[in-house]
């Protein structure tokens, strides 16, 4: 079953402790901000009790840690423009911007602006940098285009490929999503922050799993068994 992190959290001095998804690495006495869902005031300042693991998420979250709560703002909430999910994504979430481009029909390491995708956000992972030429690994990865955008965050890292500094979007194997109603920036931001709750066991991918899936005895069809 997935077990998540979670931060027991106080929000009075000698309150009741509470369990919240913790994706950062938060100790005991330390302060963070945590969003409260359903509360009409949602970002609410918490001192940290202790550090646990659940079989389960929470409903409420970690968001970051107290000292940068003014970085964070109001989060993706208070993002409406491109200027605003710079602030968010540049200097919250330390994540890295550049313009998408394809490579130009019937050439050869010649590229052009897409036509469909204006710019891209992505964080590097720790162990590999993403260079201006090649290709890299990228912790998380936006792109943004007129009314729709690209997300991607699997747990191994996104292979992105550049162009002298440029995604290089025709090698991003990434779904649209359209955005047909609301803001994209502020959809970028959500979907750029989540996770805020985090798996730190994914599902047991094991033969006994499988086995249980198809049936006790392992059996798949013309006498193949597992």
């Amino acid at each position: 079953m997935p077990e998540y992190r979670v931060a027991q959290v106080c929000f009075s001095e000698g309150g009741k402790a509470y369990p919240v998804n913790s994706k950062y690495a938060v100790e005991p006495g330390q302060f963070v901000i945590v969003r409260v869902e359903g509360k009409f005031t949602p970002l609410q300042k918490a001192k940290v009790v202790s550090v646990d693991y659940w079989k389960g998420a929470c409903k409420h979250s970690v968001v970051c840690r107290a000292e940068r709560a003014e970085e964070y703002g109001s989060g993706p909430e208070g993002v409406a423009t491109e200027e605003d999910l710079d602030r968010f994504l540049l200097g919250f979430m330390r994540m890295t911007k550049c313009a998408v481009v394809r490579e130009m029909p019937q050439s050869q390491r010649q590229y052009e602006p897409h036509p469909r995708w204006d710019v891209a956000y992505y964080s590097e992972r720790s162990f590999q940098s993403v260079r201006p030429d090649g290709y890299g690994t990228a912790g998380k990865l936006v792109i943004i285009g007129r009314g729709e955008l690209c997300y991607r965050a699997p747990d191994d890292g996104q292979h992105i490929w550049m162009a002298d500094g440029a995604l290089l979007a025709d090698k991003v194997g990434a779904l649209p999503l359209p955005i047909r109603d609301g803001n994209v920036y502020r959809r970028a931001a959500e979907n750029a922050e989540w996770p805020l709750a985090v798996d730190l066991r994914p599902a047991d991918r094991s033969l006994a799993d499988i086995k249980s899936v198809i049936g006790g005895n392992g059996y798949l069809s013309d006498d193949v068994y597992l």
